[in-house]
């Protein structure tokens, strides 16, 4: 069967047009399908350990920190800087953690940390980013001589944005005042190469002036979900259903993105229980069926940190439960390379430690920018959209058959006829297949849909036959 409105069975999900990122981040980790009140309420504050006394002023060297000077600065010359051999726990590294910086930048994305701190990223739009963190005033003690400035800072970035645990994207110029710092490298998104930060921030200004050679970021159109997915199929299934906009990055920049999926399955998804759980894992032909990506990860085989469940594993599904008939909103954070081009990320649900879910040729592009002297780059010309799932229309028609078989959506076939192959152009393995009938990239079929390197000798997976 199809679903002509899934919406009416998941609650009501964001638009996809103006303003979808960050209406789309907004109500991410909402199990789709429930009233909002049924959301449990976020934990109570936590508080850091690690360097804890220098992040907020209660070391025994806070008192040699000149409050009565900033020292305007760039990205560029604060993440120059010699890193500290070693980094003393409970003391400050001088004269670096005991000078208050300023600088002018973009924010690029920010999230909220189990320490409670707000992670700031910042970027010159030439490839350099750095972290600026915004301490929470309550776990700041009452004798810091900066605890007057954590408030300031907190309460100016609460009046204009609201972060959650999961990275959301700015691209906002601010400028930004607070003391330097020097952290551990441990995977940050959007850590400098020498670990600097300004850390804790003091003052924060929205809508300064970037460096006049900076190019500029920007996040195009989303793209809407198909008129019609199939639904109830036996077991562990996945339509897509719609993504936000394609992002166009300075080098170094750092964005979020979003995915939904609609489970067309007859099972639910579980969170953090393996065999049941859904996470989007990374895909063929680019970087390859769990091969890291340039794109983004968690810092290990080559990947850039952008918080990545893992290096091939691009998101988790944001809710504890999602049933049949429900969407998830699968968030990713991606870095921009330092070279400028076009970039794809391919990627397809899959249950973890189950199988692979259908592949609906899914995709995401990011398009590096060359920075201009004196003025932004242009926009570059909006890639394609990527080949969404039937939506009820053929757009090729499937060879002449008995059964009526096509590609517009309907039910997946199984169990095809004995004599299937006497009228489709059947791989040699075909009758090998444990899956479901699904046409390759070379033309040819194959009965292993939804299975682990199905058509991976065919030029992958193109799409999947359905009986009606």
């Amino acid at each position: 069967m199809s679903v002509d409105n899934p919406r009416n069975r998941t609650g009501s999900p964001p638009t996809w047009y103006g303003g979808i990122l960050a209406v789309l981040l907004s109500v991410l980790t909402l199990p789709l399908g429930l009233p909002f009140s049924s959301v449990p309420n976020e934990a109570a504050a936590a508080c850091g350990v690690e360097r804890w006394t220098v992040k907020t002023g209660t070391d025994p060297d806070a008192g040699l920190i000149n409050l009565s000077s900033t020292t305007p600065t760039s990205i560029t010359n604060l993440t120059a800087l010699p890193a500290p051999t070693p980094i003393p726990a409970n003391n400050r590294v001088q004269p670096t953690e005991t000078t208050v910086f300023s600088v002018t930048a973009t924010l690029t994305v920010y999230k909220r940390e189990d320490d409670s701190d707000y992670h700031l990223v910042l970027s010159d739009g030439n490839g350099h980013t750095m972290i600026t963190e915004v301490a929470d005033p309550q776990c700041v003690g009452a004798g810091s001589p900066l605890l007057p400035g954590i408030r300031n800072a907190r309460s100016e970035f609460d009046a204009h944005l609201q972060p959650t645990t999961s990275f959301k994207t700015a691209d906002i110029a601010v400028t930004v005042t607070g003391v330097g710092f020097f952290d551990f490298k441990h995977g940050q998104t959007g850590v400098a190469p020498n670990a600097i930060e300004l850390h804790p921030l003091l003052d924060i200004t929205f809508g300064g002036v970037p460096t006049p050679n900076a190019c500029q970021s920007s996040t195009g159109p989303g793209i809407t979900p198909p008129t019609a997915v199939p639904s109830g199929i036996d077991g562990f299934h996945a339509a897509w259903y719609g993504q936000s906009g394609y992002q166009s990055l300075c080098p170094g920049a750092v964005s979020t993105g979003v995915v939904a999926y609609y489970n067309s399955g007859s099972r639910g998804w579980i969170s953090g229980r393996l065999g049941e759980v859904a996470y989007l894992g990374t895909w063929n032909p680019d970087p390859g069926q769990d091969r890291a990506s340039v794109l983004g990860g968690d810092g290990t085989v080559g990947s850039p940190s952008t918080d990545w469940p893992r290096y091939n594993r691009v998101a988790v599904q944001p809710a504890d439960y999602v049933g049949p008939g429900q969407v998830a909103w699968f968030e990713f954070t991606v870095q921009a390379p330092s070279v400028p081009g076009r970039y794809t990320l391919a990627i397809r649900p899959l249950i973890e430690g189950a199988q692979w879910m259908e592949d609906y040729g899914v995709f995401w592009y990011v398009t590096v920018l060359t920075p201009t002297a004196g003025s932004p780059p242009s926009s570059p010309t909006p890639p394609p959209s990527p080949s969404p799932p039937p939506s009820g229309v053929c757009q090729t028609a499937a060879p002449v058959n008995p059964w009526g078989y096509d590609f517009c959506v309907g039910r997946l076939i199984y169990q095809p006829p004995s004599n299937f192959c006497g009228y489709f152009d059947c791989i040699a393995s075909f009758w090998n297949g444990v899956g479901y009938v699904i046409q390759c990239g070379d033309l040819r079929f194959s009965l292993s849909g939804g299975r682990s390197g199905s058509c991976s000798s065919h030029s992958g997976n193109f799409r999947p036959l359905y009986a009606h």
